[in-house]
This record gives C-alpha cells, structure tokens and sequence, in this order.
C-alpha cells in the first residue's frame, strides 16, 4: 500500500490506510487467524456486514411474533451475501514502514472501529478493543519492522453477538453500542490511519476562552515527556499574522491560564468571524 502523508508537519506524519485491503470471514472467532482470504476486497473504510443492517426480520412485541420488513441497504452489491452473517470478519493490509521512522513512535488510529476487536501487527496481537463511535489510537512501535512491509490485520465482531438472555428473558448487552447502528454493524467503518509521532509528544490540548473575564483556560497532556516544558503560541486562523507566545509552563502536563487585554485579542462576530489557531510546543 502507498502511503500519502496528510499532516503538515515535520515531527509528525499522518498516512492514510483507507482502500481496498484483504477480508476473510473463515474463522470461529477474532481470537483465531484464518487460514484463507476472500477473493473479494473489501473497501476501508466500510462495515463487512453493511449489506444487511435493513435486513426483514422477526421481531417479538408484546408477546406477539411480528415480520418487520427492511427497506434495500445494499450499498456494496459486490460484497458476499455470506458476510452478512459472518461471526466475525478479518481485514488485512500491508504497509511498509521506512527506515527513517525508526527513532519515533508508531500508532494505528481508527476514526471508527465496531465492536470487539483483535488488532494484529505481523501476526502478533497488540490490542484488544471494545469500541463503535470513538476514535482508537494504538501504539505499535515495538512489533513494527522497520525499512519492511508490515501486516496490519483487525479481527471485529458486532455488539450484537456479544448479547445474552438475561432473567426477564430479553437480550441483554453490558456495553454501549449507541444505537441499532452500533448494536449491527462490524469492521472498520470510519477512516484508518498510521501515525508517526516523536518519542515525547503533547497528546492532548483542550481551551475555553472566558470572553467576560478575558482568560483563555488551557489543558493540556503529553506522553514520555518528563522533565519538558510547554509554550503556548496564538496566531489568528487564515491570516499572516506571526504566532505570538502567550504563556508557557514548566510542567509537560497540567494547566494554564492567559489573561488577554482587549487589545490583544480580536473576538469573533456574524460580521467578522474572526478564529484563532493555538499551538503548543514541547520544550526540552
């Protein structure tokens, strides 16, 4: 798989794995690798059960048996009718990972991923995740071989299969899966990424701007970087404007606040939207 990069950095680099990659639904369960491999891609991203998630079905109501008809969902014609009843399903791609990468950290991120999933790199589990909606972020760093082509493989199944018969005798789930969409659909269904970050890095930055107070409140958290620094930098969005530093803190995590005078800041209006872009830098 080629890689392109979509993050505008020179420490980081943000490289897409959406497209066409290897599926198999030959398995008793995501804890077990199959043996072979559909001759049918499947597309990442998108759920392999997806075909069926409007599927007619019985449904018990108030003691009544009733059929529900479901409208036509084949949104991937091409896709196997056997996959709409997979237990389980496996996706794999390859990806080579260069030499020049080999001082830095590797991570999987996924936008989206359902259910319960098994993620695999070069044969080996790194992962176990139990996830519809959120994004996931897996670091991969010590099962990567560098300057080689690596296997990716994610093993997922639905919520719906982790169901049981509870004392009332109604279906019973311990996890959240948001919605009928949640609770049905498996795989990856939103979009894949590699990511390459530095050993020590900010993993998180959160602001809220206190326009009455005039106090920009602002959280961050960062990763393997003890004994660094943090400056903050403001640079109004869209503009040539040259980044300010606007305070700073000698703890890699924790706290900030920034007291601005009017003058300094531009708010934002119908008329003139104006927008900021805040940077944090880690300092050695």
């Amino acid at each position: 798989m080629e890689l392109k990069n979509y993050e505008n950095s020179t420490l980081r680099k943000k490289f897409c794995l959406n497209g066409l990659w290897d599926f198999s639904a030959d398995s008793t369960g995501i804890d077990t690798l199959p043996e072979k491999w559909d001759e049918t891609k499947i597309k990442v991203p998108s759920p392999y059960n997806i075909n069926s998630f409007t599927r007619s079905h019985y449904r018990n109501t108030c003691g009544e048996k009733l059929w529900v008809q479901g409208g036509d969902f084949r949104l991937y014609p091409e896709y196997p009718a056997e996959w709409e009843n997979a237990k389980c399903g496996f996706y794999k791609c390859s990806v080579f990972i260069g030499e020049e990468f080999s001082n830095q950290r590797i991570f999987l991120h996924y936008d989206a991923v359902a259910f319960h999933c098994f993620h695999y790199i070069n044969g080996v589990k790194v992962a176990e995740t139990m996830e519809a909606f959120l994004p996931l972020d897996i670091e991969i760093t010590d099962y990567v071989k560098f300057g080689c082509e690596n296997e990716i493989i994610t093993a997922c199944e639905s919520a719906g299969y982790l169901m049981y018969k509870g004392k009332d005798g109604r279906n019973r789930l311990d996890y959240p899966r948001g919605s009928f969409w949640g609770e049905h659909v498996s795989g990856i269904w939103q979009d894949c990424w590699l990511v390459v970050r530095p050993k020590a890095y900010i993993d998180d930055i959160f602001a809220v701007s206190d326009v009455y107070k005039r106090e920009l409140d602002i959280k961050f958290a960062s990763d393997n970087a003890d004994g660094c620094s943090v400056r903050f930098y403001l640079k109004k969005w869209n503009t040539d404007e040259e980044k300010r530093e606007i305070c700073s803190s000698d703890s890699a995590s924790g706290e900030v606040v920034w007291s601005w005078k009017a003058s300094e800041v531009d708010l934002w209006d119908v008329r003139e939207p104006n927008l900021y872009e805040l940077t944090g830098v880690l300092m050695k």
